[in-house]
């Protein structure tokens, strides 16, 4: 198992970096339209594909797990996007929740605890 380098706590959620072992929760996610089309994403197709995309992701250091503290189960992902140049783009994130869960309630705790939890750096974020 890869260490963890990000971890943030709520009272409600955990948001920690993506690890290989998440790849069928993130499948879920990633092929669900409902979730990616107003995203403005395409779903992903097959398990494969998401693998090869969650492994890149990982690499990139820029997708995030939203962790329900209740259930341990992962309900969506934030993924840091970066410009034509591959440069983390620190003001454009992207978060999906699944709609079986609190959407709004838990999308305004996520974004409030990314925005108070730490400083984002290259190699990843670190939070104090």
């Amino acid at each position: 198992m890869m260490k963890e380098t990000m971890r943030i706590k709520t009272s409600n959620l955990l948001i920690r970096e993506m690890q290989m072992f998440d790849h069928r929760a993130f499948y879920k996610l990633v092929s669900n339209p409902e979730l990616t089309v107003p995203a403005g994403e395409l779903p992903i197709k097959g398990v494969a594909n998401s693998m090869m995309l969650l492994h890149k992701m990982i690499c990139e250091k820029c997708l995030y797990a939203i962790v329900e503290s209740k259930t341990n189960i992962i309900i969506g992902l934030i993924c840091i996007t970066k410009d034509i140049l591959g440069n983390e783009y620190l003001n454009n994130l992207g978060i999906i929740i699944d709609n079986n869960f609190g959407v709004e309630s838990y999308t305004t705790e996520v974004i409030q605890a990314w925005l108070n939890g730490g400083e984002i750096n290259r190699g990843g974020i670190t939070f104090h």
